[in-house]
């Protein structure tokens, strides 16, 4: 009789000798050990500190080592959360000092109708979870911004919109430029040609499509003015 008959039978409690069996297992599952404080918060801030310092370790030596092999140019103090970006593409990648890389990413830099597409983060930037940039020309994002968690960024159409020929072509390609210290909400997405002025905000789940003045709230689909930010 192989183990998975025999944790039918005590399931089943078949004999007294597996209704035994299966008081002690209810027995064991029922035991609550005893909550002494002073050890379980060492055994919490041990693990904090154990995390802490293993993250600290893989990002350092590891994940930062690849990311700088597969960049052009990397500033100081870059952190990952968890693995490098997905990337895609041998165009050119700039990044600045102390910029945090959120996990999940994929960053395609494909040389398609452009020599060399490049993407530039500036320092001081963050780029949250699952963040995708798309780049056949340029995407420049620029110091102190804040691009929250799952924020696509396009300077293409990905493809023509022609049924007959869906390879793309120059008009389907348009740089993208954000200034400092703009702040784009979760979900959002920015299309090509678009520039968004220094200290603007875009509201969560926006599609921008057009300009955004400086030190502005934008939000909608397509995003609109919502007002001005003093």
């Amino acid at each position: 009789m192989g183990l998975k008959d025999t944790i039918d039978n005590v399931r089943l409690r078949k004999t007294p000798f597996y209704d035994y069996l299966y008081r002690c297992y209810q027995g064991v599952h029922r035991l609550s050990p005893p909550y002494i404080k002073p050890v379980v918060g060492g055994l919490y801030y041990e693990r904090i500190l154990r995390r802490s310092l293993w993250n600290y370790l893989i990002n350092k030596f590891y994940y930062e080592q690849l990311l700088r092999f597969a960049c052009t140019e990397i500033g100081k103090n870059v952190r990952t959360d968890g693995d490098i970006p997905l990337i895609i593409g041998h165009g050119t990648i700039r990044i600045g000092d102390n910029v945090f890389i959120g996990n999940r990413q994929a960053w395609i830099v494909q040389k398609n109708l452009f020599p060399q597409p490049e993407l530039v983060i500036g320092s001081n930037t963050s780029l949250n979870y699952r963040v995708v940039i798309s780049v056949e020309c340029k995407v420049e994002i620029g110091k102190n911004c804040r691009i929250a968690e799952e924020v696509k960024i396009f300077d293409n159409n990905s493809h023509n919109i022609h049924y007959q020929d869906r390879a793309m072509n120059v008009d389907d390609v348009k740089p993208i430029k954000i200034d400092d210290y703009v702040w784009i909400g979760m979900n959002s997405i920015i299309l090509k040609g678009v520039t968004i002025g220094k200290g603007s905000v875009v509201a969560a789940g926006s599609v921008v499509t057009k300009d955004v003045p400086p030190m502005t709230l934008v939000g909608g689909n397509p995003a609109r003015l919502i007002k001005d930010i003093k």
